[in-house]
């Protein structure tokens, strides 16, 4: 039995990494074709501009993985956690003068802040996933149904507040004046961390705990996050 273990876990670890690798592959097969293209006039900067959200759109679409595609659970409210991460980023990231005529209702403490591009990241990667941790711990006990809505009222509450805390979002004319810190190779090393992240996950002994319970139609529960031994 211990033997047959092994081997499953050999395998889908083995299927796992075949994934990433062709995975990984064409997203660095496009960004390179795009610059390429660029570099000798073909493709326009318009046009690179879409390849470039193209790529984020795969990490989007991977975090949305996470959850319903690994559940079966229907999710609505993960473009709210994209712009909660967004809108910290901004913060940290905009030039302090803009910072203080565009946006009034900040603490002093934080009109004078402006950090890098590797720690708001990780500030916006650690806001979203408090806030998703804090309400998920409450979805997750949820039926399908109570997911659906709950997710879909938690889009509307998150998009509410965007548009009424003008002093911190600048409502919805949104916040600009952001430093372009894009690149090709951020983008694609950020997605390729991404597949890697997800395609390990999905064939973990947690996912597939959760699958045992998708099968039954039970609402999962807190104990699907601990994996067994």
């Amino acid at each position: 039995m211990l033997v047959f273990r092994t081997h499953a876990w050999e395998f889908r670890h083995t299927k796992a990494l075949h994934t990433v690798i062709i995975l990984s592959a064409i997203v660095i097969a496009i960004l390179v074709g795009a610059e390429v293209l660029y570099s000798q006039g073909v493709v326009s900067t318009t046009n690179r501009s879409v390849v470039w959200l193209l790529v984020v759109n795969v990490i989007a679409v991977l975090g949305l993985q996470i959850y319903s595609g690994n559940t079966g659970q229907m999710t609505i409210s993960h473009v709210g956690f994209i712009a909660i991460g967004a809108y910290v980023s901004a913060l940290f990231t905009i030039n302090p003068m803009l910072k203080k005529s565009m946006l009034k209702g900040l603490p002093d403490w934080l009109y004078g802040v402006n950090l890098d591009l590797v720690w708001a990241l990780s500030l916006a990667v650690i806001g979203a996933m408090l806030v998703a941790w804090m309400l998920g711990f409450v979805i997750v006990r949820l039926s399908y149904d109570g997911v659906i809505i709950s997710t879909f009222a938690l889009l509307l509450i998150i998009q509410s507040i965007i548009f009424a805390a003008k002093g911190w979002t600048n409502g919805a004319t949104s916040i600009f004046g952001m430093p372009n810190l894009s690149s090709p190779w951020l983008l694609g090393a950020v997605a390729i961390l991404s597949i890697c992240l997800c395609t390990f996950f999905k064939e973990s002994r947690i996912v597939c705990r959760c699958g045992q319970l998708e099968m039954i139609d039970w609402p999962l529960s807190p104990w699907v996050l601990i994996p067994s031994v």
